[in-house]
């Protein structure tokens, strides 16, 4: 899968495993246990071993939520996902 297509989405899948990746070494950083997460946002200590699994595929506002009780801030980045072509100039 080489096609413009298949790069982006097998970019845009890393930069997800990045993402969750970098929120769980956010909350070992800070000792914090799956246990402590799951008590500041009263959910079970299973549910958020299920958002921290590889496989897992959350919504913004559950990793809004999660990042909260981590004190992590979580920012978005929007760019050109295929380099734009160049306009040849039309002065002779």
């Amino acid at each position: 899968m080489n096609s413009p297509d298949g790069k982006l989405a097998r970019k845009m899948a890393h930069e997800n495993y990045n993402l969750l990746f970098g929120l769980i070494e956010h909350r070992i950083a800070a000792g914090l246990t799956q246990q402590d997460v799951a008590n500041s946002l009263g959910i079970s200590q299973q549910a958020v071993a299920k958002f921290e699994s590889m496989d897992n595929d959350p919504r913004l506002s559950t990793i809004s939520q999660y990042a909260l009780a981590i004190n992590a801030l979580v920012t978005h980045q929007i760019s050109d996902a295929l380099p734009k072509k160049v306009k040849k100039s039309s002065v002779r």
